[in-house]
């Protein structure tokens, strides 16, 4: 099992590899002690981190803007008879994964989503 290049470019740019640097997965996952299949588990995480966090974007904006609309797109075509995945069920199910709802205020700054990062209460801090 290959890692896809996309994957490849995550790998390397976290760990500031250059692309000078031997095969990422032959080499730098055996030395770091990583499989490639909890690689591939901190990329889901990512994504899922990645899309909450646009949700949270989205969120505060208005209710006509084109992103806002654009949650209810489809993304995929589906097989006849299948309901069409659209951003919003698939961010439902996440939210759903982690136990939270779309109320829950400021799902974006909860947990490890935010850390680090301006809120409105310490902006003055950062």
């Amino acid at each position: 099992m290959y890692l896809s290049l996309a994957q490849y470019h995550y790998i390397t740019h976290s760990l500031n590899c250059d692309r000078t640097e031997p095969a990422i997965t032959s080499t730098i996952l055996p030395v770091i002690g990583i499989s490639q299949k909890s690689v591939l588990l901190f990329l889901s995480e990512k994504l899922k981190e990645r899309r909450l966090r646009w949700y949270g974007h989205v969120q505060r904006r208005p209710e006509d803007h084109m992103v806002k609309l654009a949650l209810n797109l489809p993304t995929t075509t589906r097989n006849r008879g299948r309901p069409p995945t659209t951003w919003l069920t698939t961010i439902q199910k996440d939210l759903k994964k982690l136990t939270l709802t779309n109320k829950t205020p400021g799902i974006v700054l909860s947990g490890e989503l935010g850390q680090g990062r301006p809120t409105p209460n310490n902006w003055e801090k950062a």
